[in-house]
């Protein structure tokens, strides 16, 4: 999966990578979410083989209590909750 990930670091894409804790951190995943809106882009979160989706669900929704499942229903955009991160 190296090749993977290098493949999807050069893509026009936000990539998150889960295992890496910088990048989960709060004010940096609520930065993500926002500039993948702001500029059209794929959000993509790398769990590199692990299963770490409720991992990957706490950390988001510590930028907001429901913030995971407005990504994984698109609610983020079509009920304007986005406003609620900026």
């Amino acid at each position: 999966t190296l090749k993977t990930q290098t493949f999807l670091r050069y893509r026009d894409i936000v990539y998150i990578n889960v295992l890496a804790s910088r990048e989960m951190e709060e004010e940096r995943l609520r930065m993500h979410i926002l500039g993948a809106l702001r500029y059209g882009k794929p959000l993509v979160f790398d769990m590199m083989d692990v299963d770490m989706v409720k991992e990957m669900r706490e950390k988001i929704n510590q930028v907001h209590p429901e913030c995971f499942e407005w990504l994984m229903t698109n609610s983020l955009v079509k009920d304007a909750h986005y406003k609620e991160l900026i």
